[in-house]
């Protein structure tokens, strides 16, 4: 795809490797591994000026990165909640992330597996409770049965952040979601 950042969800130490063979493309890595239950990734081409994990709190796992060089001090946030039909602790963590997002300024993406469908009650609490815009609403699961049926991997921006393509689901890559794929 040639993406200037990626963000992975549940991939874990077993994937060490292959994030690793993936350094000379993305020479910036931030990944939370050493964590308890915290299985993700993101991936740059541009320098992470700081990174930080969160996994042991109220809220759902994340990994956060502050990208420098040409992103100017933009924010990038992976991550995963629980899912159904744990939907009283799913609620309380996306309550918890959207504290969370609430205390770092500037520009912010925010991508991953809520495992919540985009007019639900999660997503719509993000938007409400962060002003981010909700941007994705494809279908990413089952990728199984090569047709995905739910739409609950998102990505969420801050408005000062302009849509130059629109979401697109990707190939499938071995995960039992498929990528979703956007450009802003």
């Amino acid at each position: 795809l040639d993406a200037d950042v990626v963000s992975l969800i549940e991939v874990g130490p077993d994937k060490r490797a292959m994030i690793e063979g993936l350094r000379d493309l993305y020479p910036y890595q931030a990944e939370c591994f050493a964590d308890a239950y915290c299985h993700l990734a993101v991936l740059s081409k541009l320098p992470i000026a700081e990174k930080v994990s969160r996994n042991s709190w109220e809220g759902p796992p994340v990994m956060v990165v502050r990208l420098g060089g040409r992103a100017r001090d933009l924010i990038v946030i992976g991550a995963h909640t629980i899912r159904f039909p744990h939907t009283r602790a799913q609620f309380r963590q996306v309550r918890a992330l959207s504290r969370f997002i609430e205390t770092m300024p500037g520009a912010k993406i925010v991508m991953g597996d809520f495992n919540a469908t985009p007019f639900s009650r999660v997503t719509r609490t993000v938007e409400e409770e962060t002003g981010l815009v909700r941007l994705t609403a494809l279908p990413t699961w089952p990728a199984w049965v090569e047709l995905p049926q739910v739409a609950i991997d998102h990505i969420f921006a801050s408005p000062e952040l302009r849509m130059i393509e629109d979401e697109r689901v990707g190939r499938p890559t071995g995960s039992d979601h498929y990528p979703i794929v956007m450009t802003l």
